[in-house]
């Protein structure tokens, strides 16, 4: 069994509890910043950046999905890719996938991010956790 999530509710004892049963856990983690996850994510205002990371950061054997786009919120920056790369390494994942958006976004500002930058930002993430960082 499986799960994708938005990590929206990872700061959960009880929800963590529940999908540690599961054989594979995919938890989202788009920007590696308040700011920007924000930005990008638009959140509901009772969802908490923080207590997501302290929840993923707890679970074991995660796959991390990550989503990357230009625009007026960009997380393909130099800056913004070190900041989620160092929460990656906080939480420890085995696996990292990212890619870019496919189809019209709700923000139309937001662009795809070609396939070869996505390669660029898999090989560096490779680099410094040293897991397979997948692009899609």
């Amino acid at each position: 069994t499986a799960i994708l999530s938005n990590s929206s509710t990872a700061g959960s004892a009880p929800v963590r509890r529940a999908i540690e049963r599961l054989d594979v856990k995919i938890m989202k983690l788009d920007c590696g910043n308040l700011q920007t996850f924000q930005g990008l994510n638009s959140p509901h205002r009772l969802v908490d950046y923080e207590k997501i990371l302290d929840g993923l950061k707890q679970m074991d054997g995660i796959i991390i999905q990550s989503v990357l786009a230009k625009g007026r919120v960009d997380n393909t920056t130099d800056a913004e890719v070190d900041l989620w790369i160092e929460k990656l390494a906080g939480i420890a994942p085995r696996e990292v996938q990212i890619y870019s958006i496919d189809r019209p976004p709700a923000d139309q500002s937001l662009v795809k991010v070609d396939r070869d930058t996505l390669i660029e930002i898999a090989r560096k993430t490779e680099g410094v956790l040293g897991i397979p960082v997948k692009v899609y």
